[in-house]
């Protein structure tokens, strides 16, 4: 019985890829009626051929792994499959791009190294610790004689005053655009 099959459901049932199925039939290696496979016919000239055809497991990697292993250049004759080459180029060319797009934001201003965002937080935190380790040489003497609401009371009013202070400094490290640095 004379039935056709799709290039995908062949290539699933001899299993290789699609692609490879599709070059076996612009070859002209494999009977079509139309876009389809005339079955049983192809998987007998499939399997006839299936030597002569030199069908490689091997993906792009290993190729290349061996041919430098080797110290050898990659011959013709080993088939590297086109689709991998093609991955392979478009995942380079992806990565210039994000290169690229991320030497135009450090160009413009708009992208900033790790390394000098932990030099700003840093130095930021650096005068905050220092404001709040000297509140107790600010008014250590003022507070003898003091009962405990009292000293609660001076102590808010010197912690408000220290972050008033750390507030006032940001005009300090504004940049042109108003961003605190």
């Amino acid at each position: 019985m004379i039935f056709t099959m799709s290039q995908s459901e062949f290539a699933k049932r001899v299993k290789v890829k699609q692609v490879y199925i599709s070059k076996l039939i612009k070859q002209g290696k494999l009977p079509t009626k139309g876009n389809k496979l005339v079955m049983p016919n192809a998987e007998k000239v499939f399997y006839q051929n299936k030597s002569r055809m030199k069908l490689t497991d091997s993906t792009i990697v290993e190729v290349f792994n061996s041919a430098e292993s080797e110290d050898q250049p990659i011959k013709n004759n080993q088939n590297a499959d086109m689709q991998d080459l093609l991955n392979v180029k478009v995942r380079k060319e992806t990565i210039l791009a994000d290169n690229h797009e991320i030497n135009l934001k450090k160009a413009l201003g708009k992208l900033v190294s790790i390394e000098e965002v932990n030099k700003t937080v840093t130095h930021g935190l650096i005068i905050v610790r220092n404001a709040f380790i000297s509140l107790p040489n600010r008014f250590a003497q003022r507070l003898e004689g003091l009962s405990a609401a009292e000293i609660q009371l001076m102590l808010e009013d010197e912690v408000n005053e220290v972050l008033t202070e750390l507030y006032n400094l940001q005009e300090t490290y504004q940049d042109e655009s108003g961003n605190t640095e």
